[in-house]
């Protein structure tokens, strides 16, 4: 047998070569494997308790068992001001420290956010106005925003409720006015695409005028304007 000094508590034990022991035991072996230790005192309690050391600075591990962390009382509330109507409210400090507390209730922040980003401001926040500005009459000005049926959807409110609008038609509006009624916002035929919203390229017409600048531009075929041939290729016919 030879003698040796523990790694763990520095005392001598005896042992076999082939064993190629380092500990004098099995306690100072798994003492030697348990991870750095830090003592803390409870946040709840007061009782003094250990935790690891990344735990620590991690800020974590306040508590020395689940029942301190739930009878640990909530934090107070913090005292806001609403954005909208300018009441004072209580709010948790997690809300607050997060930035999630602008508004009282729930209607408030609906109305203060129409106050804070007005319709027209949104719209336009919204569409690629070419670099000749607002005033090319060339241009597409497409849409960036919510697609239906190819056509670009902007959310409005009418006589007090949210409903869906034609991106293009409220373009057309916000300059000539309303649209006169049983007409709806056609593109040119020079407009290739669904989603410009320029008001040069929308004209007030109806469903009949959209169907023929359609056929025209060869968008719909039917017996009037193609057929197919037995090869599968489409001719154009004139009309």
């Amino acid at each position: 047998m030879i003698q040796g000094l523990c790694a763990q508590c520095s005392q001598p034990f005896h042992s076999y070569p082939s064993q190629h022991r380092i500990f004098c035991s099995r306690a100072c072996r798994t003492a030697s494997r348990a991870p750095d230790m830090v003592e803390r005192q409870c946040g709840y309690c007061g009782k003094t308790y250990a935790i690891p050391r990344w735990r620590a600075e991690a800020a974590r591990g306040k508590y020395c068992s689940q029942r301190c962390r739930r009878r640990m009382p909530k934090q107070s509330a913090v005292m806001c001001v609403c954005e909208y109507c300018q009441q004072t409210f209580e709010a948790p400090t997690y809300y607050v420290k997060r930035g999630q507390m602008q508004f009282c209730c729930a209607a408030h922040r609906v109305l203060g956010l129409k106050q804070r980003y007005p319709e027209a401001q949104r719209f336009w926040s919204k569409v690629a106005v070419c670099e000749h500005g607002r005033t090319c009459p060339d241009c597409c000005w497409l849409w960036q925003g919510a697609m239906r049926v190819g056509y670009g959807a902007f959310s409005v409110e009418r006589q007090g409720k949210r409903q869906m609008q034609s991106a293009h038609v409220y373009a057309w509006e916000s300059v000539h006015g309303p649209m006169p009624p049983a007409m709806q916002g056609n593109h040119i035929q020079a407009c290739p695409s669904r989603a410009c919203v320029n008001p040069a390229h929308i004209y007030p017409g109806t469903k009949k005028d959209n169907t023929r600048d359609a056929m025209e531009l060869g968008h719909m075929r039917n017996q009037y304007t193609a057929y197919t041939t037995k090869k599968g290729s489409i001719i154009k016919r004139e009309i």
